[in-house]
């Protein structure tokens, strides 16, 4: 219930018949573990490939490179959610994932957050933003 007043109040926005989702403000864990702080825009191209660079913070307060990085994929075009769990550690993402085709111009939302490797502590999500698919 908690949860659920925690988004009506910060998530969605407008008024009756006329609701929207702030997407910015969607938040999918909570907790103490750093998050990835530093990243350059993700590249979508066609496919099922997906390219984001990020700054390695390992060592810094309770980060370290043991954690795994996930993302959470929304394609607003396709309304389909992919959650990519586990994907790397604190480095870099250049993998191929399943579950969603991504079509040229789709427009996604993108959020990721940590988990520590014995999956005991858990970052907050971060919006990494709104994309558009690329030709490559």
């Amino acid at each position: 219930a908690a949860a659920l007043g925690w988004y009506i109040s910060n998530a969605v926005t407008g008024t009756l018949d006329n609701y929207s989702i702030s997407y910015s403000n969607a938040i999918f864990s909570f907790g103490d573990l750093l998050n990835v702080t530093s990243f350059d825009a993700p590249i979508l191209n066609p496919g099922n490939h997906f390219t984001f660079d990020f700054e390695n913070n390992s060592g810094i307060g309770n980060a370290s490179a043991s954690d795994s990085v996930n993302i959470i994929l929304f394609n607003q075009t396709q309304n389909k959610f992919i959650t990519l769990s586990d994907v790397r550690s604190r480095t870099y993402i250049d993998d191929d994932f399943s579950g969603m085709y991504l079509n040229l111009n789709d427009v996604c939302h993108i959020w990721m957050y940590c988990i520590n490797d014995s999956g005991t502590t858990i970052s907050n999500t971060t919006y990494v933003g709104q994309y558009s698919v690329i030709a490559p």
